[in-house]
């Protein structure tokens, strides 16, 4: 089963993240884009929240997959998008901080943000869409 799934061309190689275990991602890969190979669940802590994969990008030096929390909120937690990035497709790194936080003082995002999708402009400048809930 693949969960929301994304896909990224990482040098020769296309990777696919969907969703997996509570907080864990499944990986795949694939040379050719078309038919994937799985091979491990992987898993990505922001603040020891487990980080789900929704949308990679290219940027430069190498690729940034956008995440969310894998769960809703945590006390005194303020639930956001935040990111990974890798230049090879082997290695990983959780990126400090957010990318995006709900604004408090908008009811508009009262209940977080998620999914988000983002994409670089021919600007260099990027455009970012996302779920909230609107009351």
């Amino acid at each position: 089963m693949a969960l929301d799934p994304s896909t990224a061309r990482i040098g020769a190689t296309w990777h696919l993240f969907s969703g997996g275990q509570p907080g864990s991602n499944r990986h795949a890969t694939s040379p050719d884009g078309t038919t994937y190979l799985f091979d491990r669940e992987m898993t990505f802590l922001r603040d020891g929240v487990g980080q789900l994969m929704a949308n990679g990008t290219a940027v430069p030096g190498g690729t940034r997959f956008y995440t969310f929390d894998s769960i809703p909120s945590a006390p005194g937690r303020q639930p956001g998008i935040g990111s990974v990035f890798t230049a090879d497709g082997v290695s990983w790194t959780v990126e400090p901080g957010q990318r995006l936080a709900p604004d408090p003082a908008s009811p508009l995002e009262s209940s977080g943000v998620k999914d988000p999708a983002g994409a670089r402009l021919p600007d260099d400048s990027y455009l970012m869409v996302y779920v909230t809930r609107i009351p």
